[in-house]
């Protein structure tokens, strides 16, 4: 501690500094993440490795709600850059924040773009994605379909087929 007080009724305040060690790991645990790039899974990444199991239709809607989202977060976001360029706070305080912006807004696009895409049916799959749909809500199971992919989903589906024993 670098120093205890005490003022008036109110419980004693310790004041701590850090060390020379803390210091050192400190400056060690920053160049790590600055310097080293990591790989960290989002939920959207996770959502999109499953996305099949809903219907394009089902994700279009989910995707859309997800834009909406985000547009907000960035109107907020820019609202509380102008707040801060109003105080005269500079960018350095506000780095991290300008990295937000720009994920969001690379996110943003991407969600976007690809609902747009399953939407006029450019994604590559999303015939064969959307007539398994319909086939399992008509009440086809899966492993029929998936047993004669081609006749049950087109020639696009061929990759589905299973290996000739």
């Amino acid at each position: 501690p670098r120093e205890t007080t005490r003022a008036g009724r109110r419980p004693e305040r310790t004041v701590y500094e850090i060390t020379e060690a803390g210091l050192e790991e400190l400056e060690d645990w920053l160049a790590e993440l600055l310097s080293t790039p990591v790989r960290e899974f989002t939920s959207l990444e996770a959502g999109l490795s499953l996305m099949p199991s809903l219907s394009p239709e089902e994700v279009v809607r989910n995707l859309d709600l997800r834009s909406d989202r985000l547009r907000v977060e960035l109107g907020a976001l820019d609202t509380s850059f102008e707040v801060a360029r109003d105080l005269g706070l500079p960018d350095l305080l506000l780095v991290e924040s300008h990295y937000r912006r720009t994920m969001l807004t690379a996110e943003l696009e991407y969600t976007t773009g690809l609902a747009r895409d399953i939407r006029s049916d450019t994604l590559s799959g999303t015939s064969v994605w959307r007539r398994m749909h319909e086939l399992r809500a008509e009440g086809m199971p899966m492993e029929q379909i998936l047993a004669d992919p081609v006749r049950h989903l087109g020639e696009e589906a061929r990759a589905l087929q299973p290996p000739e024993q």
